[in-house]
């Protein structure tokens, strides 16, 4: 198992109707939120 460490700062914010969104994970990996073809995701939205 490899575990990364992302912080904040690095992540790139995503713009939707209800505020930003940082995204921490997608699964699989090599999805896109864009697209919808993810299983999940683990993301912060700030409001």
């Amino acid at each position: 198992m490899v575990i990364t460490q992302i912080s904040k700062a690095n992540i790139k914010p995503d713009y939707w109707n209800g505020g930003k969104t940082f995204q921490y994970f997608i699964y699989p990996i090599r999805a896109q939120y864009s697209a919808k073809d993810f299983d999940f995701r683990i993301s912060v939205v700030q409001l």
